[in-house]
């Protein structure tokens, strides 16, 4: 089993004012790396008490401490968090003793609190260097988190700090320093770092390319490869009549896969972020050019009854359309129904377009569905009744509302007289 890790006072001070992102690191070192969360007494003492040793003595005491509904969060997320307060330090007796806060020095012995260093820091010679350079409140939990280490056998303890001052002076006492992960960096497998989405500039960022590219691009790419296409399959005397049955066809086509694609920008967004930051979409067609001609067989051309045609376009229909990373074009194989006199030919053909959303839309789009994503992940770990378990709820619906503003997986209807019958089958569920 891991070694527990200790957690100071400041992370959990920071996840009870609203940093969700990182009470979700704590649940995932909890949960994934199967590490027992720790406090020290210290810890727990500030958290429902405040710190003794900072406290102003000259303004009022009761000011300075955690009201009811503030030791109610506290308590709130010890039970989402599950640590415990490590008491076994106090096995280590012959290090224990009774120390008076600086700030209730005025007061009466019989008033004064009286709490209790379980830790040895002060107690080792070859540590008293820390006392020059580290705080009264940081010694007590760096002495306690030793003590309890020792105690368990855990020759190189961890606490889980972002406070500098904690993390140099850790590591003095042989205890290793953990920082939460950087904001500005990715937390696996999620790209974006923490960045705040101003959800009105990204709304006409999504617009913008929702127009520019979906409607204006598809339909002149389409139009191209389509004219490129009936250029090479077809006879010199038949191709002033293919063309514009094939450009007539694919101007239907195109119109088609922008509904398509508009229908489909959530997935266009998905397939952006997870191949953020050189990745490329496109959506894909397979496109079904039906032609036919009159076969010349042996015994008809002996006698004259059959005499050869040139191969003409029949019909332009899509049989395929996704979106993906992976841009394809060039023929995609052909099939030959059964006909006798009439030779019947069906050509598939790739055709890709470029639909890449802008990187800031990519970026904007990814931190809000990474951020969904760490919160339902951190539902999944609290109680129905658990403290503030509504208000986590309410933000991940004010995120997901925020998504669908900018891009939106919404009900497709094909038009039949477009389509392949297969194609038309599979595009319909």
């Amino acid at each position: 089993m891991p070694d527990p890790i200790w957690v100071d006072t400041n992370s959990l001070v920071d996840i009870i004012r609203g940093d969700k992102i990182l009470e979700a690191e704590l649940v995932g070192i909890r949960d994934r790396e199967g590490r027992e969360l720790l406090i020290t007494p210290k810890t727990w003492d500030e958290l429902r008490n405040g710190n003794v040793l900072t406290q102003d003595p000259q303004i009022p005491q009761d000011s300075q401490i955690p009201n009811d509904s503030a030791r109610n969060r506290v308590q709130g997320l010890k039970d989402r968090l599950k640590f415990d307060v490590d008491m076994e330090g106090k096995k280590l007796g012959k290090y224990m003793y009774i120390y008076t806060d600086p700030s209730e020095a005025h007061l009466k012995p019989k008033d004064r609190k009286q709490r209790i260093d379980i830790g040895q820091m002060r107690r080792i010679d070859d540590n008293l260097r820390l006392l020059d350079n580290v705080s009264e409140s940081d010694s007590l939990v760096l002495s306690e988190v030793k003590a309890g280490a020792e105690v368990r056998g855990i020759k190189k303890p961890v606490i889980f700090t972002a406070d500098r001052g904690m993390t140099v002076n850790a590591r003095t006492l042989g205890i290793r320093p953990r920082n939460p992960t950087p904001r500005t960096q990715a937390p696996p497998p999620f790209i974006p770092g923490a960045r705040v989405v101003n959800i009105r500039s990204s709304v006409q960022i999504a617009s913008a390319w929702k127009a520019t590219i979906i409607v204006g691009a598809i339909g002149g790419a389409i139009g191209g490869a389509l004219i490129t296409f009936g250029a090479y399959l077809l006879q010199e005397e038949q191709n002033k009549v293919n063309k514009k049955r094939i450009a007539d066809g694919f101007k239907s086509l195109g119109a088609e896969i922008q509904r398509y694609v508009a229908a489909r920008t959530r997935l266009v967004l998905d397939e952006a972020a997870s191949k953020f930051p050189d990745g490329k979409v496109y959506v894909v067609a397979v496109v079904e050019v039906s032609s036919n001609h009159v076969n010349n067989p042996g015994w008809g051309q002996t006698a004259g009854l059959v005499p050869p045609t040139p191969e003409a376009v029949d019909s332009v229909k899509l049989h395929n359309i996704y979106i993906s990373s992976e841009k394809k074009e060039g023929g995609a194989g052909e099939t030959h129904p059964f006909g006798f006199f009439v030779q019947e030919t069906d050509r598939y053909q790739y055709i890709s377009v470029e639909v890449t959303p802008p990187k800031v839309l990519i970026l904007d789009y990814n931190y809000l569905r990474s951020t969904v994503s760490t919160y339902k992940g951190l539902l999944k770990n609290l109680k129905r009744d658990a403290f503030d378990r509504f208000d986590i709820e309410q933000f991940v619906s004010r995120l997901e509302e925020q998504m669908e503003q900018l891009g939106t997986v919404d009900n497709f209807s094909p038009d039949p007289a477009l389509w392949t019958d297969d194609g038309l089958r599979q595009i319909s569920g």
